[in-house]
């Protein structure tokens, strides 16, 4: 986990972007990023997770007990990946299970069935189930039974080494705007720092 936490922390992030619809792809657009952190976390809550997840995963308690939900990748008016609030969590994955609302019991993997999500790419169907201590990708437009990480600290080591490929890995069409209103496809991170 340590090398999502200090990914996250970097204060000088950017996505180097292009012009959705420009065929060449050229990087002329820049998008400057933060994330957005909620640390406090109760005893309580953490007693809820526990209660939510039915099963004592000591890597999804360890990163709530730190980051009580995350809003990663954040500009003015968007953010490409959302951890949820635990308070948020029941509500929320009645939200995500609403999906599945006219799907036979036999049409659903497992994890759709018995898993709790705990994140989503923001406006799609994409969001992250746990169940059995792997990480799977949840879409109404179809899916895998295949885990996308077989632990939840890999999940966040995918993340943090390259966001833009793991996007792209699970399909996800992110896309931001400028000031201007146009809709720009984030293709590189790059530290300002380095």
């Amino acid at each position: 986990m340590q090398d999502f936490i200090m990914h996250i922390n970097k204060p000088n992030l950017q996505f180097s972007c292009y012009r959705f619809g420009d065929r060449n792809e050229s990087l002329d657009y820049v998008i400057k990023l933060k994330n957005k952190h909620y640390s406090h976390v109760s005893t309580h809550e953490i007693d809820v997770l526990k209660e939510l997840i039915k099963e004592s995963d000591q890597q999804l308690i360890s990163f709530y007990q730190k980051y009580n939900g995350l809003k990663l990748y954040c500009n003015k008016e968007d953010f490409s990946l959302e951890f949820f609030i635990i308070h948020d969590l029941e509500k929320l994955n009645k939200e995500w299970k609403y999906w599945f609302f006219d799907y036979e019991d036999n049409e659903l993997h497992d994890f759709q069935k018995y898993g709790i999500a705990f994140g989503r790419i923001p406006h799609s169907s994409k969001y992250f189930v746990f169940y059995e201590g792997k990480v799977y990708l949840s879409d109404h437009e179809g899916c895998s039974d295949k885990p996308i990480a077989d632990c939840f600290y890999s999940f966040l080591s995918k993340i943090a080494a390259d966001p833009t490929s793991f996007f792209a890995e699970i399909g996800a069409d992110i896309r931001y705007s400028n000031h201007k209103k146009l809709q720009l496809v984030p293709k590189e991170l790059v530290d300002c720092e380095n």
